[in-house]
């Protein structure tokens, strides 16, 4: 069994369903805090998202609690599109 703590981020899915965003900060130690997080704080994080893409009404992106290898993997892939 490792030893290694898992980092969790929060990665959001714009109401259009082709944007997404992945904060980098804040980073979790548990699912529980990162979902904790956005449960207490879902509407600055859509504020935030908002002002990220100069959009000036209220959205309701859906977010997600990501461990960091699986970003990594999903960033990497990105990349190698062509």
């Amino acid at each position: 069994m490792s030893n290694t703590i898992a980092m969790w981020f929060i990665v959001a899915m714009l109401p259009s369903g082709i944007d997404s965003y992945i904060f980098h900060n804040p980073t979790f130690d548990s699912k529980y805090k990162c979902v904790e997080f956005i449960v207490e704080r879902h509407e600055a994080l859509n504020d935030f998202i908002a002002g990220e893409y100069n959009i000036n009404h209220s959205i309701s992106s859906k977010f997600y609690c990501m461990e960091k290898n699986f970003i990594k993997e999903i960033e990497d892939m990105s990349g190698n599109v062509t």
